[in-house]
């Protein structure tokens, strides 16, 4: 017999190592609503909005063909989305700082600021909830969020039925 679709949020009940796997499922949900939100004052769309985060935040340098990768898309595509948001202002090629052939990303100094402007906010809204944990809770969550940010960019994507 099927199962019979329901409105219930998996997660609210069960195990408390199963309600932190899904509260960490609806976090992910909720700063995907709120990277909606953030491209819509940017005037982007959500995708667009991913580039500029990845550029932004990516330890390393990125160039359009790696940035494809990360938001599986071709080059080609990456190549047009590139074009435009360094178009729309929000996005700059520049030289490699050692391979003078590569072209690498950087985010406008405009829209990096909007960014950052608005990542402080939910960062101050973060350190608020954060207060009443010991500076060890604090470590402890931060070590573990971490790490599973790590394994996260480490996964494969669903395997094909």
């Amino acid at each position: 017999m099927p199962r019979q679709a329901t409105n219930h949020a998996p997660g609210t009940s069960g195990p408390p190592a199963a309600q932190l796997a899904w509260a960490v499922h609806d976090l992910a949900v909720a700063i995907a609503e709120a990277d909606v939100a953030m491209g819509t004052a940017l005037g982007v769309t959500p995708g667009d909005y991913l580039a500029i985060k990845h550029v932004l935040l990516r330890p390393d340098e990125l160039g359009p063909a790696e940035l494809g990768r990360l938001l599986g898309m071709s080059s080609g595509s990456a190549t047009a989305l590139v074009d435009r948001l360094v178009d729309a202002g929000h996005m700059v090629r520049r030289p490699h700082d050692h391979d003078r052939r590569r072209r690498v990303l950087a985010i406008s100094e405009a829209s990096r600021q909007r960014v950052l402007d608005e990542l402080g906010r939910r960062a101050t809204d973060i350190e608020e909830l954060a207060r009443p944990y010991s500076d060890a809770e604090r470590e402890a969550i931060t070590t573990f969020l971490r790490t599973l940010a790590s394994r996260h960019r480490g996964r494969p994507g669903p395997s094909a039925p």
